[in-house]
């Protein structure tokens, strides 16, 4: 029995080694696995904010591509308006002058009968 005990005990030693080995190559397996994991997570987070900062800043180009078509087309409107402005005193006084010759043309005539 004493022979059987130790013939048992020398292989359950190796068994419990093999066992240690494999569970020590397990948990370094784990290890190298989370940090991959890690690396993977930050590869692509990284790549997630280059990918965001690229849009917003191709946002913020259209945004500003849209506020100088909008300055431009206010820019023409204010010069129309400013010309319509400054030719208004014209415009007056010959609305003016215009008015007086019709008037003086009516009085010289007298008021119209159909008949004449």
């Amino acid at each position: 029995m004493k022979k059987y005990h130790t013939v048992l005990l020398k292989k359950i030693r190796s068994i419990h080694q093999k066992y240690k080995e494999i569970e020590e190559n397990v948990k370094e397996q784990d290890q190298k696995l989370i940090l991959l994991d890690d690396k993977t997570l930050e590869a692509r987070l990284k790549d997630l904010s280059k990918n965001f900062e690229e849009g917003t800043v191709a946002m913020n180009e259209n945004q500003l591509k849209t506020g100088s078509e909008l300055n431009q087309i206010l820019c023409r409107e204010l010069e129309q308006t400013s010309k319509l402005f400054e030719t208004s005193v014209e415009r007056q006084s010959i609305l003016n002058g215009t008015c007086t010759i019709a008037l003086v043309f009516l009085t010289y005539l007298d008021p119209f009968t159909y008949g004449f």
